[in-house]
C-alpha cells in the first residue's frame, strides 16, 4: 500500500474514531453534567430559601411567643365547663361584697358547634338595693371571665327599697 493511502485511511480511521467517541462517549456524558448543573442551580436556590427562613426564624419566635402569651390569656377567661367551683366562688363573693342575697337556680351545659367551646348557661337570682344589685351585675359584665348576661328581669318586692333580679348568665368555657 501506498503510503499516502495509509495516510488517509489512518486519518479516517481517527475521524471515526473519534466521530463515535464523541457521539458515544462524550455527549452523553455532557447532558449529564449539564443536567447536574440544573440540579446544582436548584439545590443553590433551595438553600438561598432555606438561608432567607432561617433570618426570618427570630420574627417566627416572636410571633410565636405573642400567641402563646394570647392563648394563655383565653385560657384565663373560660372556665372548666366540667366543675366550674372557682367561678361560682367567684359569684358567691361578688355577691357578698356588693351585699346582695344569691341564689343560684339552675345549671347547665351545652356545647357549642365552634373551637370546641361550651356554654355554661346558670340562672341566678339575687335581692337587694337597686345600687348593690347594679354593683353585682357590673362586677360580673367587668370580670375575667367570658360571661354574657341575658333576660334580665327585675321586680320590686314589698320590702321597702328592696328588688329582686332574676337573670341568665351564659359563661363560656373549655
Amino acid at each position: 500500500m501506498n503510503t499516502k493511502l495509509q495516510i488517509l485511511l489512518s486519518f479516517l480511521i481517527f475521524l471515526l474514531f473519534t466521530a463515535f467517541f464523541l457521539a458515544f462517549v462524550f455527549f452523553p456524558n455532557f447532558k449529564k453534567i449539564t443536567l447536574s448543573q440544573g440540579e446544582i442551580f436548584q439545590t443553590l436556590k433551595e438553600i438561598q430559601s432555606l438561608q432567607a427562613k432561617v433570618q426570618k426564624l427570630p420574627e417566627y419566635k416572636q410571633v410565636e411567643g405573642k400567641i402563646i402569651s394570647e392563648s394563655e390569656k383565653i385560657e384565663k377567661i373560660l372556665i372548666n365547663s366540667e366543675i366550674p367551683i372557682e367561678f361560682l366562688q367567684y359569684l358567691e363573693s361578688t355577691a357578698k361584697d356588693c351585699k346582695v342575697n344569691l341564689k343560684i337556680l339552675s345549671l347547665q351545659k351545652e356545647k357549642l358547634l365552634q373551637d370546641n367551646l361550651q356554654a355554661l348557661t346558670i340562672q341566678i337570682s339575687v335581692n337587694g338595693k337597686f345600687p348593690d344589685i347594679f354593683c353585682f351585675l357590673k362586677q360580673i359584665e367587668n370580670s375575667n371571665y367570658l360571661v354574657q348576661i341575658t333576660n334580665l328581669n327585675i321586680t320590686k318586692l314589698e320590702k321597702e327599697k328592696v328588688i329582686e333580679a332574676n337573670f341568665q348568665l351564659e359563661v363560656f368555657g373549655k
